[in-house]
């Protein structure tokens, strides 16, 4: 567990856009609960163990070609959310650098139906975002001298910054193993 006390950065929050394949979205859209394909039409890939799993060997794997072998990463589960736009929040990643700590809520709900490459990318793209994170800790410093109206400004700025990046890097990598 994260020690208590320190400060924590939200660095990255994953993104799924409702689509067909994700039917399960909808289901808890209309308030209704998950129960299988008759519920949503379609049928998880797996299970949340699985998925849990998956995701985790996935995060693991990263961890090690992004020299991140010295950062504790604590896996916590989470339910699904949804922003007013309709985006749902695959995977979080809370940084502290100063003590190499990560917790990593990820929505294994979601994880379930995706396929093995799309988990291997999502993961691939939150462990970016660990390797990076000491970068935006130091970004984050360097705007709390900021008045609150320019900080507001440079930090929505800062995170689109960061997700491109990330995305970036993400598809720079996805490229070179499949060369």
């Amino acid at each position: 567990p994260l020690r208590t006390g320190a400060r924590t950065r939200i660095v990255s929050t994953a993104w799924h856009r409702r689509s067909v394949c994700d039917g399960a979205f909808a289901a808890r859209n209309a308030g209704g609960r998950i129960r299988g394909a008759g519920a949503t039409g379609v049928k998880p890939r797996r299970t949340r163990r699985e998925a849990k799993r998956l995701w985790i060997k996935a995060c693991t794997k990263w961890r090690g070609l992004l020299w991140c072998g010295d950062w504790t990463i604590t896996y916590e589960s989470s339910d699904n959310t949804t922003d007013a736009d309709g985006w749902h929040t695959l995977a979080a990643v809370k940084v502290k650098p100063q003590y190499r700590e990560v917790m990593m809520t990820v929505d294994y709900e979601q994880v379930r139906h995706l396929t093995k490459a799309e988990i291997e990318e999502k993961a691939r793209h939150e462990m970016i975002h660990v390797a990076t994170g000491e970068v935006l800790d130091v970004a984050h410093e360097m705007l709390r001298a900021l008045p609150r109206a320019k900080f507001d400004e440079f930090n929505r700025a800062l995170s689109t910054a960061v997700e491109t990046a990330t995305t970036r890097l993400e598809i720079v990598l996805r490229r070179h193993k499949d060369a």
